[in-house]
């Protein structure tokens, strides 16, 4: 590596290093390496201390950095997008002289690159042999390559997601929610039970998936907490509440067979619905290093008052969620719960839960006017799309702050997208499809109308029906149901049980 360093000029431009948490160490290394060979780097493990706003300084590294760095091990990097990357991605398509590069160390797979990786020329350290010769390239590489003026997503991918909740994978197209995610962040780490709470359609679920859980396989809360540890994530909705949560464990150890799944979810279920220690049990039976934290998300938290389950199954399924996050003992396992705003009374069924609420809980407060420019602005950048001159005003006018609006300009924006023509979307076709409000009611009536004759249409009205929970003395509520109860409901056989 000396003559790396004897061989390269001075460089004081800053390079930004970004990594996920479990190659931190790789990182280090790596960040060593470059320095020798004369340049500057950001590296968050080594600038920032425990319990320094890592937001405030992460922003101010990177409106500095002159270029970025991905460092991609084994972990790949599916699994988290760090602010910085989407940072990175979003000021290479407008500055020309920032560079970004992704950079493949041992372990890496240079086929599971996501496209907007793969856009931009990246380097191989994976073979010890090259890598001197490599490591000059990377060197050389800041100061030569040019970005990508074209889409970063994949071909036709729409950047929004229209009422679908975002998901883990689409981290790289949630904007707007930074300093939230942050705050879930330190919240996690002072108890190990959080509750993030909200209005219907406040994108609690899109917070915490496509934000909180890629920022912790990013290594936020070692910047929180000062320890560094990888995470296994798993996420369950409580509508058949043990055997749902049994078989979302069940994916967090890769190495069982179908048959070692199978037996897995059914002792799991067993415990759990017969012992207040069965979800700790089921996880320290499965093969996770013991350094690896694990990251339970019960999502929409309130079907479990709304699906069936009696009384008694809600309060085993509670118990069940608490004893595996107690707040004497430090253990590996922390739970995080999404629960619409209106059911918080029905939390008062169990009496320890409402307590566990309270002492760590966060409210998602509605977007303001600039996080929602940002949600709009940013992702169609990343798609190469413009819009025409005062259509985003439009927009944000029209959201204004009434609840329930947000999953309403999602679609608005979906809906857009797919009438784009020649890379810009235009006014006249936002009053083509209704503009926000009209746009969902629009589509459903197109949808309705395509079925084509009035017992088609009967059958999609009694669907409708059975996928709606109505309330009682609150707002009506999507509802999962079988496939046998929707055929029974089409007017079809049932479905054997074994389906």
């Amino acid at each position: 590596m000396k003559g790396i360093a004897n061989g390269a000029s001075e460089n004081t431009e800053l390079i930004f290093l970004s990594h996920s948490g479990a190659d931190t160490q790789a990182a280090k290394e790596l960040a060593g390496l470059l320095r020798q060979g004369g340049v500057d780097v950001w590296l968050d493990v080594e600038r920032l201390a425990a319990g320094d706003v890592w937001m405030d300084a992460l922003e101010a590294a990177l409106v500095s950095a002159k270029h970025l760095i991905v460092y991609i091990g084994p972990s790949g990097v599916r699994n988290w997008v760090g602010r910085e990357v989407r940072f990175a991605l979003d000021r290479s398509t407008q500055d020309r002289s920032f560079r970004l590069v992704p950079v493949l160390g041992p372990g890496a797979d240079a086929e599971a690159l996501p496209l907007f990786l793969k856009q931009h020329q990246w380097l191989d350290l994976r073979d010890p042999i090259v890598l001197p010769q490599e490591l000059k390239r990377l060197l050389q590489s800041v100061t030569r390559l040019e970005p990508r003026e074209i889409s970063l997503l994949a071909p036709n991918q729409s950047p929004f997601r229209g009422l679908f909740a975002f998901e883990e994978e689409d981290a790289l197209l949630f904007y707007g929610r930074d300093k939230e995610t942050d705050q879930l962040v330190k919240k996690l780490a002072l108890d190990r039970f959080l509750a993030v709470v909200g209005d219907s359609g406040s994108g609690k679920s899109s917070l915490v998936k496509a934000g909180l859980i890629p920022a912790l396989h990013g290594g936020r809360l070692a910047l929180a907490t000062g320890e560094t540890a990888s995470w296994k994530v798993c996420v369950a909705r409580p509508g058949d509440p043990f055997r749902e949560l049994a078989e979302s464990l069940a994916q967090l150890d890769s190495g069982l067979s179908a048959a070692d799944s199978t037996a897995f979810v059914a002792e799991a279920k067993r415990q759990m619905a017969t012992g207040t220690e069965g979800l700790r049990n089921a996880i320290a039976g499965l093969r996770i290093r013991r350094a690896t934290r694990v990251l339970v998300v019960i999502d929409q938290f309130e079907e479990l008052f709304t699906t069936g389950a009696g009384k008694d199954e809600q309060l085993r399924y509670i118990d069940t969620l608490l004893a595996a996050v107690p707040t004497e003992t430090d253990h590996r396992v922390h739970v995080v719960i999404t629960l619409r705003a209106d059911f918080y009374s029905q939390c008062w069924v169990h009496p320890d839960l409402p307590k566990r609420i309270a002492a760590n809980q966060f409210a998602v407060q509605r977007m303001d006017r600039a996080q929602l420019r940002e949600a709009i602005q940013k992702p169609l950048a990343l798609a190469g799309i413009r819009t025409e001159p005062g259509l985003v005003d439009t927009l944000l006018n029209e959201v204004g702050d009434e609840p329930g609006n947000l999953p309403l300009l999602e679609h608005a924006l979906e809906n857009l997208w797919e009438k784009r023509a020649a890379g810009v979307i235009t006014n006249a076709a936002y009053e083509n499809i209704g503009r926000l409000k009209g746009s969902l009611r629009n589509y459903a009536d197109h949808a309705y109308e395509t079925l084509g004759n009035e017992k088609r249409r009967a059958i999609a009205r009694k669907i409708l029906v059975r996928l709606t929970q109505l309330g009682e003395g609150s707002q009506d509520t999507r509802r999962r149901t079988t496939k046998t109860e929707l055929l029974a409901a089409a007017g079809g056989r049932r479905m054997p049980s074994r389906f």
